[in-house]
C-alpha cells in the first residue's frame, strides 16, 4: 500500500515537472498580446460609384506568414518568431477584410464582397492578390510586396506593388500600424485602377 501511494505521488510530480519550466518565477507565464491592422478612416465625401459590385480575393500570402505569431526580419534570409506579439486573426484574412473596407471607403460603394462571393453576378469587378512579402523590422522598415490583379469583363488589370513604410516607433503596435499604412497605399493604387476601367 505504501509503495502504491509513493508511486503516484511520484507519477503526479512527473506530470507536473514539465508545467513548471513554462511558468516565471512568481507562478504566472507572460502573457500574450494581440494585434489587428485597421483599415483607412471613411475618406468618401459621397461622390463615387455606389452601383458598383466589388470583389475582394482570393488572396493568398506565402506560408511563412499563416502563423499566429507576428513575424519580423531581422536579415534577407532569416525571420523571427514573437513569442507573446500574436495576430489577433489570421494575417491573410487581415489583408482581406482590410482592403475591402478600404476599397469600399476610396470608391465611395458599399457593395464589396470578400471571396468566396455570396452571388458573383453581383460582382463587377474583382481584385485578386498574391501577397510574396508581408513583414518588418521593429524601429525599421515594412516590405509589401504584391501582385495584382483586377478581373472584369474587360481585359485585365495586372500590376505589381512594391511598398516601403517606416514604422514610427519600436514595438509591434508601431508595425502594425505600418502594415495598416502599406495596405492603405496597396488600396489607394487598386482603387485608381478601379476607377480607370469604370470610365466610359
Amino acid at each position: 500500500m505504501m509503495r502504491f501511494r509513493i508511486l503516484r505521488q511520484l507519477l503526479v510530480f512527473s506530470a507536473i515537472l514539465p508545467l513548471s519550466g513554462c511558468l516565471e518565477i512568481g507562478g504566472t507565464s507572460s502573457p500574450s498580446r494581440f494585434y489587428l491592422l485597421e483599415p483607412l478612416a471613411v475618406v468618401s465625401d459621397g461622390a463615387g460609384d455606389r452601383e458598383l459590385g466589388l470583389g475582394v480575393g482570393p488572396i493568398r500570402a506565402p506560408g511563412y506568414l499563416d502563423r499566429p505569431q507576428i513575424v519580423t526580419r531581422s536579415t534577407d534570409n532569416q525571420i523571427q518568431l514573437a513569442e507573446f506579439d500574436r495576430w489577433g486573426e489570421p494575417l491573410r484574412e487581415s489583408v482581406s477584410r482590410v482592403l475591402a473596407a478600404n476599397l469600399g471607403r476610396l470608391l465611395g460603394t458599399e457593395r464589396v464582397q470578400r471571396h468566396p462571393w455570396r452571388a458573383s453576378r453581383d460582382v463587377e469587378i474583382a481584385v485578386e492578390v498574391d501577397v510574396e512579402r508581408f513583414d518588418g523590422e521593429r524601429g525599421g522598415s515594412v516590405v509589401l510586396d504584391a501582385n495584382w490583379r483586377l478581373r472584369s469583363e474587360g481585359a485585365p488589370v495586372q500590376r505589381a506593388a512594391h511598398i516601403v513604410e517606416e514604422t514610427r516607433g519600436g514595438d509591434y503596435a508601431d508595425l502594425a500600424a505600418a502594415m495598416s499604412r502599406a495596405l492603405a497605399r496597396l488600396s489607394t493604387e487598386m482603387a485608381t485602377a478601379v476607377s480607370s476601367v469604370r470610365q466610359p
